[in-house]
């Protein structure tokens, strides 16, 4: 039991500093972070070219 309360801990303690990294990105840049690294399918590098209108 102690140390599932650990791990809560921990992982809720993770999600904050996610989330204020993220908020210290640009909307684009959180928004391809997301895709790339946060989704349980991840988008391409190709996709989020077509997205974005780059080569």
């Amino acid at each position: 039991q102690e140390s599932r309360l650990g791990e809560h801990e921990e992982l809720s303690e993770r999600r904050g500093m996610l989330s204020a990294a993220l908020q210290s990105l640009s909307e684009r840049e959180r928004h391809i972070i997301e895709e790339r690294r946060l989704k349980d399918t991840p988008a391409t590098l190709q996709d989020l070219s077509a997205e974005y209108g780059i080569s």
